[in-house]
């Protein structure tokens, strides 16, 4: 009995030491990808303050989900609060009080928008800059613009803060909070894009879905826990058994070819119901091309 009971000690230490270990490791690596600084310098793009590109800015801060994270009056909100994971908030990116600094320039905007950086080039959490990087140059100068104009909303919000189980899941790869390492910091936007229906434009349009449908849009499990899996929207998944008039359907009211409904949380057609027909047929035929 001494003897076992000796073993059970040891092995409770062990695995102690090893839980602690852990806790360590993923504090460490979480800690040194926060401070890793970006030699980047962002290639400045002619802002214009016109109505057409205002339109267009609020068109692509519609679609490309800047006010579904960020609210529809951009004043921040929290978008995941759990004990394991932690709290990540999208902050508030009007120029109100709790939001952006009066000297944030356009510069900073397009650090954030193609680079993931923010003014101190170190990675900004859980932003989604894989996908706001290939904007073109009349895109993101649109964008910029809309954002630069936002009427100001006074609202402090928490910085988002990962508890353990979220640092373990960003170190695993499976929460991707570091925007910076999924950015292509070479990559050199076109000038602009023909918005016109093409597998071009689909393609340009696309990298929207790839955040949640992976770059291969054949989806796979969700990394967000409790949530269902993504599906394969490529030829070999949904989208190719789908008519161009069904995958519309879906995009503009959330509802399947079955009958069924999806979520606005599982997928976000609330948002993707402002793409114009041009838009959704360019990603159509782009998505039906994927083998």
């Amino acid at each position: 009995m001494k003897k076992l009971k000796k073993v059970l000690l040891y092995v409770s230490i062990g695995v102690l030491v090893v839980l602690l270990g852990a806790i360590v490791a993923f504090q460490a690596d979480f800690y040194l990808r926060s401070q890793k600084t970006y030699n980047v310098q962002p290639r400045p793009v002619e802002i214009a303050f016109t109505p057409e590109a205002l339109q267009n800015g609020r068109h692509l801060a519609i679609v490309k989900g800047c006010n579904d994270c960020h609210g529809k009056d951009m004043g921040g909100k929290i978008m995941i609060d759990d004990p394991a994971v932690g709290l990540v908030t999208a902050p508030n990116i009007t120029k109100g009080t709790g939001g952006l600094p009066a000297s944030y320039a356009a510069t900073d905007y397009i650090r954030a928008l193609r680079h993931g950086l923010g003014t101190n080039n170190r990675s900004l959490l859980v932003m989604p800059a894989h996908e706001t990087s290939k904007l073109s140059d009349e895109d993101v100068a649109a964008l910029v613009a809309y954002c630069m104009q936002l009427p100001p909303v006074n609202r402090t919000l928490p910085a988002s803060e990962f508890n353990v189980m979220g640092k373990a899941l960003t170190m695993f790869g499976v929460v991707p909070a570091f925007a910076a390492e999924a950015v292509d910091h070479t990559y050199l936007q076109p000038k602009e894009m023909l918005k016109e229906v093409s597998l071009e434009y689909g393609e340009y349009l696309a990298v929207s879905c790839s955040g949640c449908h992976k770059a291969n849009y054949k989806g796979g499990p969700s990394p967000v826990p409790g949530f269902p899996p993504i599906p394969d929207i490529s030829s070999t998944g949904r989208v190719g058994q789908w008519s161009k008039a069904q995958f519309a359907t879906v995009l503009r009211s959330g509802q399947l070819p079955d009958g069924r409904v999806m979520r606005n949380e599982d997928m976000p057609w609330k948002m993707t119901a402002y793409y114009t027909d041009e838009e959704v047929e360019s990603i159509y035929l782009y998505l039906r091309s994927l083998k």
